[in-house]
């Protein structure tokens, strides 16, 4: 019995001294063994989940430099929000309209691009006086292409189009709410 106590009172007096060996590194596996199910199962749901929202792409990120005229006409479409000025802007509904063709991951193809083009509106003087001009949208992927052409009249900030799939852009624009 003697023995046992001092054997007890040796290990007491080392406990600021180097621990037996072992003793942390399997309680250290113990501790993992246990929890390494919820571990992997968050770590899981991190990757599904997070992961995919944070490498998500938008139309910010396939839009072309464009000189700094074309940039301010391109600006003025795409931040039209309809006759009141309240609402749904361009930029959202033709975000939207990709989104619902192609799916939200086609920003981040490598095949997709986009183009703009912006030129003086067709129709003779009036355009001319009015400041008004075309701008053909076209987004090109490896599933299909979309194209728009609307007409921004600068004086009045109004937008309009004649091809029915622009009409649709502008009237989801206007009528919004």
């Amino acid at each position: 019995m003697m023995a046992r106590d001092r054997r007890k009172k040796a290990r007491g007096s080392d406990k600021g001294g180097a621990k037996p060996p072992g003793s942390s590194d399997s309680s250290f596996k113990a501790f993992l063994k246990k929890r390494a199910p919820i571990y992997l199962g968050l770590l899981a749901l991190f990757l599904v989940f997070v992961v995919p929202e944070l490498t998500k792409g938008s139309l910010d990120d396939v839009m072309p430099e464009l000189e700094a005229g074309d940039a301010r006409v391109v600006d003025m479409l795409m931040s039209y929000r309809g006759p009141d000025g309240s609402g749904f802007s361009m930029w959202e509904a033709i975000s939207d309209r990709i989104t619902e063709e192609f799916g939200d991951r086609i920003y981040s193809h490598k095949e997709t691009a986009v183009t703009v083009v912006v030129s003086a509106a067709d129709g003779g003087g009036a355009a001319a006086e009015k400041e008004a001009y075309d701008v053909e949208f076209g987004i090109d992927t490896h599933e299909g292409r979309l194209h728009y052409t609307w007409t921004v009249d600068a004086g009045s900030g109004t937008v309009t189009s004649d091809d029915p799939p622009s009409r649709h852009v502008v009237d989801v624009v206007n009528f919004y709410d």
